[in-house]
């Protein structure tokens, strides 16, 4: 319906897998390059693991669209197949003349016959089983069972797992042990971050002819996010839903209304920890190893752009409390009704530079802790006093404050002459005090972040030019690589993030040495494919991925021929 509103040529949010608007972003081309060349190279038993609703589906597609030729593949996607029967399923899938009545025995013999058959013709068998979390023990035996068919030197047979993070606990019990260790690649299909779950909804749009832009702001497309949780299935789910809204109010952009609107009837529930700890024991502390120096750095990097502006609230607190308890020092206070007298259009004050922030302080108050400046402060009491309503810092006070702690710090920054006089201040003409609330601590804030935007900028710079060295070193090193050594893949990146190389990479390699960075435009959005090294044989690149950070491997990092790499540049 709302097609031709936004130009579409169909509803690109469909939840049906469609192999033809496949998202690479998050991980998911890694992944499936990662499967196709375990698969290439006969590894017996390979398990992915995902969220429901994370794509696990439609990377299974995918899979099967990309299988070589050479490649016989058995989709089973009913998990409820008893043990009985499922050997049977996989004959008929490969239309095998069989009966229903037939033994188990005369089944297995007969599978057995026809892989020995395909292996002569230079066929391999793969068996992908979608759900596999929802199969029981029993049958996932059996089904392990044909991954002991083989010859002297090739697997028979090569089975792949899709499934939740339930599958993780099915196959941990002892009962399935041999399963277990049996697999020899573990993949963990995440949820999308916000960077790219904003970049599957513009994959998806713009696959099905949308050519305008903005069609969900900033603020829709985060709390796209917040309620989709990254998962594919509830994107698709609200943005479609979200579309329809806008469409109906005849708007050309998704508000955050529209989308509120949308999950009305959707009751869709947050992950769990334990379903996280399922689908990765260790993936809290693997984000928490990459994320605090990113962390510590956000925290150093802000903390003196706000620091005068955290004194200067501070001290106005405490100048402000100081003048309510005045009347205990002789000094009344205004009431808080009483307005401030006018004051004159100009006039003449004496004023100099200001100092190096110091926190005042006076005889027998003690400093207030830090504050939320719109949260009522309670002003300090004497001992054995009972703190009180009329101990609230009132607006007026707080005003008062501000120009005390000014004042105060001024006082302390006169500058003296060799006999200890008092040094003559610059005269200069000062406007009302309402032409004087934009030059606040806001202005000096302001000006840091400025600042930092601007060393941000300088930085991002000099980290692209780290990655296009690494882009020019694989062009001279890729011509003069032996074809028959290896390199480590270790993963893929987008192009748009050159940041993340010198997070992920640097930390162990600052000099970047034997780093190459392939990029490749034919996917959307383009990815840097990052290698790493060169070796002769390929136990001692496995042997080297092995001492490089254990995230890699978590990554699906593996060795690769060199070979492969140079059809890219023939």
């Amino acid at each position: 319906m709302y097609e031709h509103h936004f130009q579409l040529r169909s509803n690109p949010f469909k939840n049906t897998p469609n192999p033809k608007i496949f998202f690479t972003g998050g991980r998911r081309q890694d992944i499936l390059e990662a499967l196709l060349y375990a698969v290439g190279k006969g590894d017996a038993l390979l398990k992915v693991v995902g969220e429901v609703g994370a794509g696990k589906t439609m990377l299974c597609r995918m899979l099967l669209e990309r299988l070589p030729r050479d490649v016989e593949s058995v989709f089973l996607n009913n998990p409820s197949l008893s043990h009985t029967h499922v050997l049977h399923a996989i004959a008929l899938d490969l239309k095998l003349p069989i009966q229903m009545e037939d033994s188990e025995l005369v089944v297995l013999n007969a599978l057995q016959q026809y892989f020995l058959k395909r292996h002569t013709d230079g066929f391999q068998i793969v068996i992908i089983i979608d759900e596999a979390q929802s199969m029981s023990i029993e049958t996932l035996e059996k089904v392990r069972l044909l991954s002991n068919l083989e010859t002297h030197t090739d697997k028979l047979v090569q089975l792949v797992l899709f499934g939740q993070p339930e599958l993780d606990l099915r196959i941990s019990e002892p009962g399935i042990r041999q399963l277990r260790e049996r697999i020899t690649h573990h993949f963990l299909l995440e949820p999308f971050n916000a960077s790219e779950t904003a970049s599957y909804i513009d994959f998806r749009l713009r696959a099905m002819g949308y050519a305008g832009d903005g069609l969900f702001p900033g603020e829709s497309m985060k709390l796209v996010h917040q309620i989709s949780q990254g998962l594919s299935r509830r994107i698709n789910i609200v943005v479609d839903k979200a579309l329809m809204a806008a469409y109906a109010e005849n708007e050309d952009h998704v508000t955050p209304a529209h989308i509120k609107q949308a999950v009305q009837d959707n009751a869709f529930r947050p992950l769990t920890v334990e379903q996280k700890e399922a689908a990765s024991p260790s993936r809290l502390r693997h984000y928490w190893s990459i994320s605090w120096p990113v962390m510590a750095a956000v925290v150093v990097g802000m903390g003196g752009a706000t620091l005068i502006q955290q004194w200067l609230i501070q001290s106005a607190y405490q100048a402000a409390a100081l003048q309510q308890q005045q009347p205990v020092l002789q000094q009344p206070v205004p009431p808080p009704t009483q307005r401030p007298q006018p004051q004159p259009p100009a006039v003449t004050q004496k004023v100099l530079p200001d100092p190096v922030p110091k926190p005042a302080t006076a005889t027998g108050v003690a400093p207030l802790p830090r504050t939320d400046p719109l949260t009522p402060q309670i002003a300090p009491v004497t001992a054995g006093e009972k703190p009180t309503a009329s101990k609230l810092v009132h607006p007026e006070a707080f005003k008062q404050g501000i120009v005390a702690a000014k004042a105060s710090l001024q006082q302390e920054a006169k500058p003296t002459t060799a006999n200890g006089q008092e040094a003559k201040p610059v005269e200069v003409v000062v406007h009302p005090p309402q032409q004087l609330v934009k030059p606040k601590p806001q202005k000096v804030v302001h000006a840091k972040i400025v600042d930092k935007k601007r060393e941000s900028r300088l930085n991002l710079d000099q980290e692209k030019s780290l990655v296009q060295s690494r882009r020019d070193a694989l062009l001279k090193w890729v011509k003069v690589a032996s074809p028959k050594h290896y390199t480590l893949r270790l993963l893929s990146v987008s192009t748009y993030q050159p940041r993340w190389y010198e997070k992920e990479i640097m930390g162990w390699n600052p000099a970047g040495k034997g780093i190459y960075i392939r990029t490749t435009l034919k996917n959307s959005p383009p990815y840097d494919i990052i290698y790493y090294g060169e070796f002769a044989t390929i136990q001692e690149a496995k042997l080297s991925l092995a001492r490089l950070p254990s995230r890699y491997s978590k990554y699906g990092a593996y060795a690769m021929p060199i070979s492969q790499l140079q059809k890219h540049y023939r």
